[in-house]
């Protein structure tokens, strides 16, 4: 595939929206025009990528892919993502489901430099259910490098999720799903403070209102408790994040998708600067083989 798109990010820099931050011995930092805040801009955005699956029995199968995503903003450039990935695993049929494992390592550029590297191991499990519902086990380990200067955030994250969907079907195409998941990270630095636990749940929705348009909306939520105290705030960071996406698909041609995207979020922290929220919006156009 091939694709390309443009919109408006409200928060490219993952900052926060206070314009003050209180300090724990008293005092506050004025954080407007700092990197720290929050800011938008537009942004254009290109991708590719391909995959081929090999058939080794008519139950057994080999794949492998290789996927390129940068995302430019037109004045704030320090803040520019780039990431490439590649994967490769296998697929198993079984009597009634599926069993599928992915090695994968992708790595992140900001600005144009090298900020992480990820390698990631999945493991799923899909089962058919009577009545159309499908039931799915995720088991996932990442392992996180990250650059020099910021490698004291190296960690490993062991991720243990279920999830179920059901295709309702009917005249709107209509399908239903969530999955809850619980994700616990290790620094790899004896820093305490940033190690984190993190259940989440998804909730998702579907509907084709016409044989060319399909319709998904989704909400999230995450709760972040990391594992001791923050020596700058003195206390042990709690954040909650809520998430809500809209995806508007236009299939023009057998080979071409228009896409329109809404992404919308924020965070509330017990540590103010992490409070956080983002909007954004964005027109893309695919071409599929």
């Amino acid at each position: 595939y091939v694709e390309a798109g443009a919109g408006h990010d409200s928060n490219v820099n993952g900052g926060t929206f206070r314009a003050r931050l209180d300090q724990a011995f008293g005092g506050s930092i004025d954080l407007r025009g700092s990197d720290a805040q929050g800011r938008g801009d537009a942004f254009g955005q290109v991708a590719a990528g391909v995959q081929q699956q090999w058939s080794v029995t008519p139950r057994f199968s080999v794949f492998a892919s290789v996927d390129a995503d940068l995302k430019a903003n037109q004045d704030e450039r320090a803040f520019d993502l780039g990431t490439a990935a590649v994967q490769a695993g296998f697929t198993q049929l079984r009597e009634g489901g599926l069993w599928r494992l992915t090695l994968g390592w992708n790595t992140l550029w900001v600005g144009g430099n090298p900020n992480r590297s990820t390698f990631a191991l999945g493991n799923e499990w899909q089962w058919a259910l009577e009545g159309g519902w499908q039931l799915a086990l995720l088991g996932q380990y990442n392992e996180l490098r990250h650059s020099a200067t910021d490698e004291v955030r190296d960690s490993r994250t062991t991720t243990l999720g279920v999830g179920a969907n059901r295709n309702l079907g009917g005249r709107l195409g209509l399908s239903v799903g969530g999955r809850l998941s619980w994700s616990q990270e290790d620094n790899l630095r004896l820093r305490r403070d940033l190690d984190r636990t993190s259940p989440q749940l998804r909730l998702s929705l579907g509907l084709s209102p016409a044989p060319a348009w399909r319709l998904n909306a989704g909400f999230g939520a995450a709760r972040s408790r990391y594992g001791d105290i923050d020596l700058g705030f003195q206390t042990l960071r709690v954040d909650t994040t809520l998430a809500a996406d809209l995806v508007l698909s236009w299939a023009v041609t057998p080979q071409w998708t228009l896409r329109a995207e809404w992404i919308a979020s924020r965070t509330d922290s017990n540590q103010t600067l992490y409070d956080s929220k983002r909007q954004s919006f964005a027109l893309k156009a695919r071409w599929q083989p």
